[in-house]
């Protein structure tokens, strides 16, 4: 195993590229991220562990609701003037939007 690196494939360079995709840092200090390694690579130890019990004589359903199509109400749209003043005023408050929708970067573009 290489320094860095673990068991779980996670490196230096893996944290550093989560953190930024998750908008925490665009930099983060070294022993910050060896303290992030650590606790990532735990989890997914602790992911991969789990992964490793035989669940094969549950049954999924034990112990669960099953709802029947007679349970659940039929959808009732939201309708009439209160509805539409409250929807324009949340659209052209927010900072862009297009088309009576809002617009909002997307989860991989860039800045």
């Amino acid at each position: 195993m290489t320094k860095g690196s673990n068991q779980t494939g996670l490196t230096p360079q893996v944290v550093k590229k989560i953190a930024h995709l998750a908008r925490l840092y665009e930099d983060m200090e070294d022993s910050l991220v060896q303290e992030y390694l650590t606790e990532l690579s735990g989890i997914l130890d602790l992911a991969n562990e789990l992964q490793q019990v035989d669940t094969k004589s549950i049954n999924h359903l034990d112990g669960a609701r099953t709802i029947t199509i007679d349970q659940l109400r039929e959808d009732e749209p939201e309708t009439g003037e209160e509805y539409d003043r409250v929807k324009a005023n949340i659209i052209n408050n927010f900072p862009n939007h297009q088309n009576n929708l809002l617009v909002i970067q997307g989860i991989f573009e860039s800045d």
